[in-house]
């Protein structure tokens, strides 16, 4: 009778620890995830970024503005998203891959969240492309998984390829014919789960500062799309993930 008191109060010892462990997200946590998914915000700690809701439709999409912690190093102005999530629900944020945010510059670096105001214009453009107050429709969505671990957000894992970030970036380097000091950026994006492995690459040739899309694939294939406006580049990227054959994340 003891051993088996002593057993049941281990297990439940055990299930608290796992408990404590991995904690539910909240739904401020997953906004400011998919937030982070943008490819000029480097991953630093979620924790400090900040959100500011706008506006809720009458099926549960969410309206606001993103500043992350951490920018592109190329980006001089200040930067903010304007975003849309579908919904959030069960440790997953749904949201319209790629056409779910626009970048919001501001020349005040000091700029306080609270005081940006995006344009009507703006505002009416991203809710059209997101349907915003029409039904629900998982045949478009994404997802992206919200992670907790004790106090850190595990935020857009690098998958688990045949090869790590370090040698990505070196078989990238090596096909635009560049050195370390010539590339400004190279971010990890995204993984379709599938075979491609996303990347966000800023590289200086020839004196001019160029803005790229790389996809690498399991055997090593890469593919890429050189974006002329590196802040509007959404239906461009798009259109390069359908050419390529990304496998999107649907719920469907």
């Amino acid at each position: 009778m003891i051993k088996r008191i002593a057993t049941l109060l281990i297990f439940v010892i055990l299930l608290s620890l796992l408990v404590s462990c991995y904690k539910v997200p909240t739904e401020k946590l997953a906004l400011k995830v998919l937030g982070d998914k943008i490819p000029h915000f480097s991953v630093g700690d979620i924790h400090f970024s900040k959100i500011r809701v706008l506006e809720e439709d009458s099926y549960g999409r969410i309206l606001y503005i993103y500043q992350p912690i951490c920018v592109s190093p190329s980006v001089e102005d200040c930067l903010f998203a304007l975003l849309i999530a579908q919904k959030v629900e069960l440790g997953k944020v749904y949201f319209y891959e790629d056409i779910n945010h626009i970048l919001l510059k501001t020349g005040d670096k000091a700029i306080d969240i609270n005081n940006v105001e995006p344009d009507d214009v703006l505002i009416a453009q991203i809710k059209t492309f997101n349907d915003w107050e029409k039904d629900l429709n998982v045949n478009k969505m994404s997802y992206e998984k919200v992670k907790v671990r004790l106090n850190d957000v595990i935020v857009n894992e690098f998958p688990d390829n045949d090869f790590n970030y370090s040698e990505m970036q070196d078989l990238i380097q090596t096909e635009l014919n560049i050195t370390d000091d010539q590339m400004s950026d190279f971010t990890f994006v995204d993984y379709d789960g599938c075979n491609y492995t996303l990347f966000f690459v800023i590289a200086n040739k020839n004196d001019k500062e160029c803005c790229y899309f790389y996809a690498v694939s399991h055997d090593k294939r890469t593919q890429c799309i050189e974006i002329a406006d590196i802040y509007n580049y959404q239906s461009e990227l798009i259109q390069f993930k359908i050419d390529i054959g990304w496998k999107f994340k649907s719920i469907s």
